[in-house]
């Protein structure tokens, strides 16, 4: 989101409108969502989709960090 906003752009542009039309053409009118964002959650809502329960979505923390080699030590 920070990207975005260092673009110029609003922080979250994500449009659900297609998920909401194949949901609708399914005839889903209730969900579990999961997610962690409830900006998705609002977004279902405002499409007429009611969330029942919002699950989050778990994620293993891990205690590897990524380090990127600079370019000189790449392994060809």
């Amino acid at each position: 989101m920070e990207a975005n906003v260092e673009l110029g752009f609003d922080a979250d542009m994500r449009d659900y409108t297609i998920c909401a039309d194949m949901l609708r053409s399914l005839g889903v009118k209730q969900l579990r969502l999961m997610t962690n964002n409830p900006r998705k959650v609002k977004a279902m809502e405002n499409f007429g989709i009611e969330v029942v329960e919002r699950v989050p979505a778990a994620t293993p923390s891990t205690s590897i960090i990524w380090t990127p080699r600079p370019a000189s030590s790449a392994i060809c």
